[in-house]
């Protein structure tokens, strides 16, 4: 994935979703465009999705693109660097979050943990 191809399922994305959505739940740059949740909430809520959905990081990314567009931070920019941190403080109990039970992975594309 590149920064560009974030971008692109990102705008993809959010198009869809205006058509599910049209309406903001958002009042700042912190509070997520279709679900309200904080950031931090947000991106531990997808980690735990993602057990399910094993979507890879990219298309994680490109999630986070569309739920806070005026992110203070280019995800798409440093998405190889951000996904993986994010879940490593998720991890670790320090993403506003207790531990999980069971640590949460990375996907590749055919959504082999890895």
């Amino acid at each position: 994935m590149t920064p560009e191809t974030i971008r692109a399922a990102a705008r993809l994305g959010a198009s869809v979703a205006e058509i599910v959505k049209p309406a903001s739940e958002s009042e700042f740059w912190q509070q997520g465009h279709y679900t309200g949740m904080r950031i931090a909430k947000f991106q531990n809520w997808l980690y735990e999705q993602n057990r399910f959905w094993r979507f890879t990081d990219g298309t994680l990314c490109a999630l986070w693109c569309i739920e806070y567009p005026d992110a203070h931070a280019d995800y798409a920019e440093r998405w190889d660097f951000y996904l993986p941190s994010v879940r490593a403080e998720y991890n670790e109990g320090r993403h506003q979050a207790q531990c999980p039970a069971v640590p949460c992975v990375a996907y590749d594309a055919q959504g082999n943990g890895t």
